[in-house]
């Protein structure tokens, strides 16, 4: 994922999420499909 292809406000708000997963011990963050159909 190419971090450069997004927003500001959407690459900080990337940042936020990896800040807020570190915090609570999770090792990565997913991300959904378009759809929100991620996993199945």
């Amino acid at each position: 994922m190419n971090l450069n292809n997004f927003t500001i406000k959407s690459q900080e708000a990337l940042q936020h999420a990896q800040q807020l997963a570190f915090n609570h011990k999770n090792q990565s963050i997913e991300t959904a499909s378009p759809e929100g159909t991620a996993g199945r």
